[in-house]
């Protein structure tokens, strides 16, 4: 996929739990590795996972790239 140029991708890699709760808007982006927080957990809510995809699909910040999010 990342060599592909006449399409305009967008992947996302969810962290290792997503968890219930609604959205809090305090998520952080990455790339290639996960987004871990201060205890070195890879987790975000559903509100939040949802809240960022629908923020790329609005407000694409990673075409052509693979991006994920976490607290």
């Amino acid at each position: 996929m990342r060599q592909e140029r006449d399409l305009e991708w967008i992947f996302i890699s969810p962290p290792q739990m997503i968890n219930p709760g609604d959205r809090t808007g305090k998520y952080r982006h990455g790339h290639d590795e996960p987004v871990r927080n201060e205890k070195g957990e890879s987790t975000i809510s559903m509100g939040d996972v949802a809240h960022a995809i629908l923020d790329e699909i609005e407000k694409p910040q990673h075409i052509r790239q693979r991006f994920t999010v976490g607290y």
